[in-house]
């Protein structure tokens, strides 16, 4: 969603589950290697490997 679309960081918080934007910035950190503002802003590639970016999205979707 950060790479393909316009939405908030908020936005997309809160249509994963989260009821505060900072938990999920902490946990796309954790999981992804960088916070969603950078990621977003080096064109949803985080320059970690794939299989890392597969685990992160398993890990929102499962929330």
């Amino acid at each position: 969603m950060l790479g393909r679309t316009r939405m908030t960081i908020e936005q997309i918080a809160t249509r994963f589950g989260y009821t505060e934007s900072a938990s999920f910035i902490r946990a796309f950190r954790r999981w992804g290697g960088c916070p969603p503002r950078e990621f977003r802003s080096r064109g949803g590639h985080s320059g970690q490997p794939l299989e890392r970016a597969s685990v992160l999205a398993r890990a929102v979707r499962g929330r």
